[in-house]
């Protein structure tokens, strides 16, 4: 996506966060026509997280609303993304007008009408009227863009899936950031070795930490890199500097509860 973005005020009003979630979204949509795709909510929820279920869907529904769309099928419009790409020299061109009508004619009846509403005399123009695909979709239209669909598992509280090993719950954000590390593959003991880390490296703080790593990580470790064992080596080093806090002001992911769930699962 280009820099046209930076000059607008509603993506730079935005927070951090939310601004890694929509370039996200907006990145899925380079291998798209026009912005207009099906997501997975949980892949974008890990990548650009960690984030509970409530702050996701806020800023889905809030944050986002009237620059992304969210439809049932988890059908997706990034509707600035033409705009902050140019628009291929300021208009749609025609096999770029012949992609989204293919795409589109799969899509939900609000996404046909919605985008009707914003190009639709260019798609015409072009030879392909999105009026002709209004009465082949079987759901009526909806004006309400809330996106319910949109809720995902607390894992927290829901029983995890073999690839989401049961962590204890004060260890959830810490995990689901570890998840979002390049190339990391889930282990049925993930729980065991997580509590492990914490216990043999004491007083830090883990999600501080564990974003420093994964910020510092060179582009050429990021297919091949062992993360437990770099996880492991990155802490010894932030004992090694002196970046362990006061027992009574530790911060960040509480040890202790990992210290305990280590010694129930070795009892």
């Amino acid at each position: 996506m280009s820099s046209a973005k930076w000059s607008d005020p509603w993506y730079l009003g935005l927070k951090p966060r939310q601004r890694n979630l929509f370039d996200y979204l907006s990145e899925c949509a380079e291998n798209t026509c026009a912005g207009v795709y099906q997501f997975d909510p949980a892949v974008a929820r890990l990548k650009t997280g960690p984030w509970t279920a409530a702050a996701f869907e806020e800023t889905c529904q809030v944050a986002f609303q009237g620059h992304v769309k969210f439809y049932p099928g988890n059908w997706i419009w990034v509707v600035a993304y033409l705009e902050y790409n140019g628009r291929r020299g300021g208009k749609l061109s025609g096999d770029l007008a012949k992609g989204v009508f293919s795409i589109l004619s799969k899509a939900p009846m609000q996404v046909v009408a919605d985008f009707d509403a914003r190009y639709g005399k260019e798609m015409a123009l072009l030879g392909h009227p999105l009026g002709t695909l209004m009465g082949q979709t079987q759901d009526a239209p909806q004006t309400d863009h809330t996106p319910p669909y949109l809720s995902l598992p607390d894992l927290t509280k829901n029983p995890p899936t073999p690839l989401q090993p049961k962590v204890p719950e004060e260890m959830q954000p810490l995990y689901a950031l570890i998840q979002t590390l390049p190339n990391w593959k889930s282990k049925p003991d993930d729980a065991t070795w997580l509590a492990e880390l914490v216990k043999d490296f004491p007083r830090l703080d883990y999600l501080a930490e564990v974003k420093l790593y994964r910020d510092r990580l060179k582009d050429g470790e990021r297919k091949r890199f062992n993360h437990r064992m770099g996880l492991r080596n990155w802490m010894a080093k932030a004992i090694e500097f002196g970046r362990q806090k006061p027992e009574e002001a530790q911060r960040g992911t509480s040890g202790e509860a990992l210290n305990q769930h280590y010694a129930r699962g070795k009892a």
